[in-house]
């Protein structure tokens, strides 16, 4: 099923990865773009709009990769604050759209304040290598996931509502769903990301004010 995401052709949504677990190629190439966080979001794609409306204090990267030969081209960087009546880079181009190769992709975002942050879009055929299994829980712990996307006083009030036990937090983490400090911060894992309810049934959201 074809769909848009963020003005994007894709044939499948996207799924957060685990960086580590990408190949190697793509590894080295977020490295290189100095992407530093511990997941991202990967989505399936025949071709890719390549503008980026970049924003205040940030600007548009992106840069290809062949995942065969591993070889990534030179990161094109847009101008700061985006688009721009003084200057015309090829990340400014909004209307510039790329054909994503079976066995390449092209990594697109942003750079500037609040660090780098980026979406890989590979061709759907090589997308299925990358995607993890499918999450073995319930529908209760799919919501309980979900829960913990909020900040965290509103989080505690939501786990509070509904009830949710630590060992029900415990065995998501068993399962590696969820991480949870020596301080008993919890927070999603790559995998709870990917197995989180997209909504909070509505009495569970209620009950917070009951």
């Amino acid at each position: 099923m074809t769909l848009r995401h963020r003005g994007y052709l894709v044939e499948y949504g996207g799924t957060h990865v685990d960086v580590k677990e990408l190949p190697p190629a793509l590894q080295k190439a977020l490295r290189e773009i100095g992407y530093k966080k511990r997941d991202v979001e990967v989505v399936g794609a025949t071709e890719v709009q390549m503008g980026h409306a970049g924003g205040s204090g940030r600007r548009g990267i992106s840069a290809s990769v062949n995942l065969v030969t591993g070889q990534m081209s030179q990161v094109a960087m847009g101008s700061w604050g985006g688009p721009n009546p003084f200057e015309r880079k090829p990340m400014d181009d909004l209307d510039a759209v790329t054909r994503v190769p079976p066995d390449g992709a092209i990594i697109k975002g942003s750079e500037g304040g609040h660090g780098t942050w980026v979406t890989i879009y590979v061709h759907p055929d090589s997308l299925i290598k990358m995607l993890p299994g499918k999450a073995d829980i319930s529908e209760r712990e799919t919501y309980i996931l979900a829960m913990l996307v909020y900040k965290s006083q509103y989080k505690k009030e939501l786990l509070r509502s509904n009830k949710v036990t630590q060992d029900e937090l415990e065995k998501l983490a068993r399962g590696g769903y969820v991480k949870i400090n020596k301080a008993g911060a919890i927070s999603l894992t790559p995998k709870g990301k990917n197995a989180k309810a997209a909504h909070i049934p509505y009495e569970m959201m209620q009950r917070r004010w009951s």
